[in-house]
């Protein structure tokens, strides 16, 4: 009897270890799964702000363009390809303009040029480079 009562101890005792082994187990999880949750919330979030910001940076560069438009003045046809920017994948504006030929011929100005140059007038004013 003895015996029997040792091997059901020791049988008690294995399966509780099991289901300690089980408990812990699902406790990681569970652990994991709120983890895998809290990367997802901070991935749409992030995902929320990118498109936020792609939405503002067309909004700006429309607004850029619409203001490099009314300083073109009557010196200035329309762009190349009809394209004022043309975004790449990547994100760099490259934008080109061509000079009217009663004013000399043509030339391409780059975005960062045409913010830089000090020939481009302000808005409202009539460009003259004579």
């Amino acid at each position: 009897m003895t015996s029997l009562l040792k091997d059901s101890q020791t049988k008690t005792a294995e399966v509780e270890k099991l289901l300690s082994d089980y408990t812990k187990n699902i406790r990681r999880m569970e652990e994991r799964v709120r983890e895998a949750e809290l990367q997802a919330g901070e991935a749409s979030k992030q995902l929320v702000r990118r498109s936020i910001r792609e939405r503002q940076m067309a909004s700006e560069r429309d607004s850029l363009v619409a203001e490099l438009t009314r300083s073109q003045g009557p010196g200035f046809s329309q762009p190349i390809g009809g394209n004022i920017l043309n975004a790449s994948k990547k994100g760099v504006l490259e934008c080109s303009y061509k000079r009217d030929k009663t004013l000399g011929g043509s030339q391409e100005l780059t975005l960062d040029q045409l913010a830089g140059s000090t020939k481009l007038a302000s808005p409202g004013s009539v460009h003259d480079e004579s």
